[in-house]
């Protein structure tokens, strides 16, 4: 799979196990659940949401001046894809669907880190420790 395995029964197993791991019962499960809102006619549906929100976004990027455009396309992608398949009445996405989303995004990101994934030891200090233990944090309710 995609993520670290994570040692028995810790929150980092369970999470790579599941979508981003590897074709078991578990990411099977997942997948068909996310199939539906990602069929050619939903996302025919989202397509002009998508775009203003791209729009919206590209139109406030600083001009003129060095950017960070990988954050940036991170934001679009990250807003337009919650806000198109978890929308609220009032429009955007709730709190609790934005936090979600942070949550991962940082798993991912120290996930990805060389020192993780060069030296996966489970010890005090470590980083791959630090994301054994921010994985409990992506799995708590």
């Amino acid at each position: 799979g995609v993520m670290l395995p994570g040692p028995r029964d810790s929150a980092q197993r369970r999470i790579s196990q599941g979508l981003l791991g590897p074709v078991s019962a578990t990411h099977t499960h997942y997948r068909r659940m996310l199939l539906p809102p990602l069929r050619r006619g939903a996302v025919d549906k989202m397509v002009g949401k998508i775009s203003a929100i791209v729009d919206q976004e590209a139109d406030a990027w600083r001009q003129a001046t060095p950017v960070d455009l990988y954050q940036l396309c991170k934001v679009v992608t990250h807003r337009a894809a919650v806000e198109s398949l978890f929308p609220t009445d009032a429009g955007g996405c709730s709190k609790e669907v934005l936090n979600a989303v942070k949550l991962i995004d940082e798993h991912v990101e120290l996930e990805a880190a060389p020192a993780v994934r060069g030296l996966p030891i489970n010890w005090p200090g470590l980083p791959y420790h630090n994301v054994i233990r921010h994985a409990e944090k992506v799995e708590a309710p």
